[in-house]
């Protein structure tokens, strides 16, 4: 497993994993799946961007396109263009959180909203694999393991994830998204950890 102090120190790991052949043919392949998470610092949040930025060029270098898609950026576009991020920003504090986080994935759904945006713009950019970010600002309303669930844009996925991932004696895992525990039951994500590979 590879491991690493610094989300930055991991660039030159995900370079080599992402450009590989195997990675990119992983979409087409009969294979456990094409669908990735790598795992870093919350406090790290503001390097993995930048890092993002950077592994991105050094792919493109590599002949490899990759569409890096903010999932908050989406979110908050979708509100937009209905005309309910301000509204939802200023009752905010005045609503139970249960019900606000309620609401706005009603009026934000990942399936038939974000998810179409994300598949869309992995299309018109031509790209050989995603990179998803905004993980942690878009928590709890877009989830990790939903995202993973529903998201299928034919090319390699790789969501960048405030937090790390659990491995339990009874076999599952869970995603620990800006180091708060899933709970105890824990799943079998779609997902892989790349930094395992």
């Amino acid at each position: 497993m590879f491991e690493f102090k610094h989300v930055n120190e991991a660039e030159p790991f995900l370079v080599d994993k992402l450009s590989s052949d195997r990675f990119l043919k992983s979409a087409g392949a009969f294979s456990n799946s094409s669908m990735f998470v790598a795992p870093y610092p919350p406090e790290q949040q503001e390097d993995a961007a930048k890092m993002v930025d950077a592994l991105a060029l050094d792919l493109r270098s590599r002949g490899v396109t990759a569409s890096v898609v903010n999932l908050f950026d989406v979110f908050t576009s979708v509100l937009d263009e209905q005309g309910l991020w301000e509204p939802y920003c200023q009752i905010e504090g005045t609503v139970p959180t249960k019900d606000f986080i309620t609401a706005l994935k009603d009026a934000a759904d990942l399936e038939t909203q974000i998810c179409p945006r994300v598949v869309a713009q992995v299309k018109e950019a031509r790209a050989q694999l995603l990179i998803v970010t905004g993980m942690g600002a878009g928590y709890p309303v877009i989830r990790t393991h939903r995202l993973v669930e529903v998201l299928d844009p034919k090319v390699p996925v790789l969501v960048m994830f405030p937090g790390k991932q659990t491995h339990k004696s009874n076999g599952s895992t869970s995603l620990d998204i800006l180091d708060t525990p899933a709970g105890e039951g824990g799943q079998q994500y779609r997902a892989r950890n790349i930094f395992e590979l």
